[in-house]
């Protein structure tokens, strides 16, 4: 068993199609990454090789997972209703923490990190999940406090509707994990 098993996971809100890869769209933003970061060994050089090795299991074999908040199929965040899928998003949240596997944890875009953070909080106060939009609006990128027991990291969403993308905030996070 490979010692890195699930040092960290790239956490987004939802996959945008029922494939089982991950980021194949993306997959110069996230692959080439963690290639370029020294996480993954290999760099694919065709939409083949992607679509062969962008799953989980390849994943898993160099220390990391991808995984998703909710598991519906949307092509974008808008399509989400979060407070109705709040309870699957809490149950997630705390499958995570209770993981002694994972250390870190890379949130794709400010949405997916806002609502891990809406969780956590409403499970240590028992109140009812709510999407605060406000520490969405203020919340900047790199590494962030909450209030679980992980290292937390909100980086620039890889998705192609993304505005704020930057590789630099993603390789200087992805280059730190990969000298763990």
């Amino acid at each position: 068993m490979d010692a890195r098993l699930y040092m960290f996971i790239i956490l987004g809100t939802s996959k945008s199609n029922e494939s089982k890869n991950y980021y194949i769209q993306e997959r110069i933003k996230i692959w080439g990454m963690l290639y370029i970061a020294g996480i993954t060994k290999s760099y694919w050089e065709s939409l083949d090789d992607y679509q062969i090795n962008g799953t989980n299991d390849y994943a898993a074999q160099n220390g990391f997972q991808f995984l998703d908040l909710v598991r519906k199929i949307a092509s974008n965040d808008k399509e989400i209703n979060f407070e109705v899928y709040s309870k699957e998003i809490s149950r997630t949240v705390n499958e995570i923490e209770s993981d002694s596997k994972i250390s870190s944890i890379l949130f794709n875009g400010k949405t997916a990190c806002t609502l891990y953070r809406s969780a956590l909080y409403a499970s240590a106060t028992n109140n009812e999940f709510y999407f605060d939009k406000k520490y969405r609006k203020e919340l900047n990128y790199g590494k962030i406090d909450l209030l679980g027991n992980k290292k937390y990291y909100c980086l620039p969403n890889t998705s192609s509707r993304g505005k704020s993308f930057d590789e630099f905030e993603w390789l200087k996070v992805l280059r730190i994990l990969s000298k763990k």
